[in-house]
């Protein structure tokens, strides 16, 4: 299992429980770091939350960044993306800082650029997501 990797389990009860003890044997072990267990264990209540109840909901993310989940891509996919992999912090000369203009071309729920806008300070981000399916 690689650093930022984390498996992914059905949103039961026993698969939250599951996936909570192998995440912390990862993190005993220095693969992974205990804020990304925790992120993943709280987005995994949500979820199953919300199986159970029938709604949707909203998440707080790190760095004060809520957003709303509108599907299970949302879950497995983008917050994973972001949060685990951290696929968008990889090159440093692209990590987004004060002063620079943002252009986030298919934003789907927005984690990039909610996270890019705290970043920029005095600059800004535009947001553009044309897949009308991304606001169900």
């Amino acid at each position: 299992m690689c650093k930022e990797e984390l498996t992914m389990r059905p949103s039961t009860l026993l698969g939250i429980v599951l996936n909570l003890k192998e995440n912390l044997i990862h993190t005993v072990k220095g693969d992974l770091t205990l804020d990304v267990v925790l992120v993943n264990l709280l987005v995994r209540m949500q979820m199953f939350k919300s199986l159970v109840i029938g709604n949707s909901f909203t998440i707080k993310l790190p760095g004060k960044i809520r957003i709303f989940i509108n599907d299970a891509a949302t879950l497995s996919v983008n917050i994973p993306d972001h949060y685990l992999r951290r696929e968008y912090m990889k090159h440093p000369d692209y990590v987004p800082s004060k002063g620079w203009i943002v252009f986030d071309i298919g934003a789907y729920v927005g984690i990039y650029s909610l996270w890019a806008s705290k970043l920029v300070d005095d600059g800004f981000v535009v947001a553009f997501e044309p897949n009308p399916l991304a606001f169900r």
